[in-house]
């Protein structure tokens, strides 16, 4: 499966289009674009991209909540190399 690559696109149109690409992952809709962090990590935690190792936009150490990207299309760009890798048998949909 191939997806759309993050760049020259919007936001809520690259989210759109996960959903269309991988359906049986039920990732659910991006409601605002401000919230794309906490969208971001369910959609890590979920099928195909929890099998490919997809990291979570954030992480929680001790309580206190940090940034590993510093927006969404630096997140995009690693989720696009995870799921694109030839080599890379997990990124079948099952």
């Amino acid at each position: 499966m191939s997806m759309v690559f993050p760049e020259y696109i919007s936001l809520t149109d690259w989210a759109a289009s996960l959903i269309v690409d991988y359906p049986s992952s039920y990732l659910p809709v991006l409601q605002s674009e401000d919230k794309w962090q906490e969208w971001g990590a369910i959609v890590a935690g979920t099928g195909v991209f929890r099998r490919n190792r997809v990291p979570s936009p954030f992480s929680i150490y001790k309580g206190n909540r940090k940034d590993d990207f510093k927006d969404w299309k630096e997140w995009a760009r690693v989720v696009y190399l995870l799921l694109n890798d030839p080599l890379n048998s997990n990124n079948i949909e099952v």
